[in-house]
């Protein structure tokens, strides 16, 4: 699995918490690299993220 790591040493390696991290982080940039390819990674692992999610073979806890 894909893992995102914050500047602050938490490992994000579910989809909801890496989405309530972002909403967080964004605006004080919280993330590891502040480079655009760093960037892009972080939305590169959230597009897995959201794939992954939906795909069939994946229950998604209600």
């Amino acid at each position: 699995d894909i893992k995102l790591k914050t500047n602050d040493g938490q490992v994000l390696n579910c989809f909801i918490p890496a989405v309530l991290y972002i909403g967080q982080a964004s605006s004080r940039n919280g993330f590891i690299g502040s480079t655009k390819e760093e960037q892009a990674s972080v939305y590169q692992w959230l597009e897995y993220c959201l794939l992954k999610s939906q795909s069939p073979s994946h229950e998604i806890l209600k």
